[in-house]
């Protein structure tokens, strides 16, 4: 089995949620965040490894305030992660496919930020987090797509 893999990726991901009081009614509308990036992980066994994940994503939201005055602002965030992890692989499950499990923690640093709306575009940076911190858990399939190594 190799000791070290890696990759390089893409991701899309929808986010979305809403809410309102009595005095004004905001909905959060849905944005797609997209992004790319590269991993790297070093297995000390078949079965457990450490990961580190780099990369690029692009997050924000559409607030949709009050619609009938045509002020939709949006915000545009574009940030640079890091993710540190473990990883779990168990034994093959289909056809040279197996089902891995990870968790870690994630560091967010914030490259730009944006209030777009249909008459200006706000630089946000100052009024925004510059750095945030996270934690990580996935499944997943992995499943070889060549059946030898290409390096």
């Amino acid at each position: 089995s190799d000791i070290y893999s890696g990759g390089m990726g893409g991701n899309m991901s929808m986010m979305g949620s809403g809410s309102g009081n009595g005095m004004m009614n905001v909905n959060y509308g849905l944005k797609t965040g997209v992004g790319a990036g590269i991993k790297a992980e070093y297995f000390f066994n078949p079965k457990w490894a450490i990961l580190l994940n780099l990369g690029y994503m692009q997050r924000g939201a559409r607030f949709d305030m009050n619609a009938s005055s045509g002020y939709v602002p949006r915000y545009r965030l574009s940030y640079f992660d890091v993710m540190l992890g473990a990883k779990y692989m168990t034994k093959e499950v289909i056809k040279k496919s197996r089902l891995f499990f990870d968790a870690g923690i994630s560091q967010h640093t914030l490259l730009n930020a944006f209030r777009v709306n249909s008459y200006e575009a706000m630089n946000m940076m100052s009024d925004m987090h510059g750095l945030d911190w996270g934690s990580f858990v996935g499944t997943g399939l992995e499943t070889p797509l060549f059946d030898k190594d290409i390096l």
